[in-house]
């Protein structure tokens, strides 16, 4: 298995230097060959190296596309990825963030993407317990979500059960009891909106639900 990725750099390495001298630094096919080095590195677990061959892959295709191209948001996104799972939070932070400011730039708002960025910035926040960050970025998530998914019930209850969790947290009772109950109440409506994933929304929320049923006890229902 370490054999493998180190036969890959290898390959990737060859074929990046044919690329640069037939082409130079700023062609997408160079940037592919970065890419690709990146995942390789990865895959060896050599953190440094997989974060700056990204890094050489953004400054390529940003060259190539111009700074807020959405090619370039792609690119942040799949490196915040990366550094989500190499357990570089702060950069994934600032990669998400980045992303989010070229699709602000290009004035587009309802976008999975996008949606996908705030949530991931606020999983990273609320587990470094900046519980009123987190809940901004989640916030702006569910908007999207809600636009973007009007009969998808799954996408949109993860959304509003992320709030409500961090209210529940921070111990405001009151607000976690709102969300909650509104996403109660869309569980069990069991209209068309569901269609087939209805069953699925139940199993999966089955432990958050029962969280619910405690607040439904001490609250009443909606």
């Amino acid at each position: 298995k370490t054999g493998k990725p180190n036969e890959a750099i290898k390959y990737i390495t060859e074929s990046l230097k044919i690329r640069l001298a037939a082409h130079g630094e700023n062609h997408k096919t160079v940037g592919t060959c970065y890419k690709d080095l990146a995942l390789a590195y990865f895959r060896k677990k050599d953190k440094k190296k997989a974060i700056e061959s990204y890094e050489k892959y953004l400054k390529v295709t940003s060259n190539v596309f111009g700074k807020y191209h959405l090619a370039v948001a792609q690119v942040h996104l799949k490196m915040a990825l990366m550094c989500k799972r190499l357990h570089k939070n702060d950069l994934a932070i600032t990669h998400y963030q980045k992303a989010i400011e070229i699709y602000e730039a290009n004035k587009i708002e309802t976008d999975a993407n996008l949606a996908n960025a705030y949530s991931c910035i606020g999983y990273i926040l609320m587990d470094k317990g900046s519980a009123k960050s987190a809940l901004g970025n989640l916030r702006k998530a569910y908007k999207i979500c809600d636009k973007l998914y009007p009969r998808d019930e799954i996408k949109r209850l993860q959304a509003m059960m992320n709030i409500a969790i961090i209210f529940y947290d921070e111990g405001n009772i009151k607000e976690a009891q709102k969300w909650t109950l509104i996403c109660l109440a869309s569980v069990r409506k069991g209209d068309s909106d569901y269609g087939p994933n209805f069953k699925e929304a139940l199993e999966s929320y089955e432990p958050t639900l029962f969280v619910s049923d405690i607040f439904i006890d001490r609250f009443g229902s909606v």
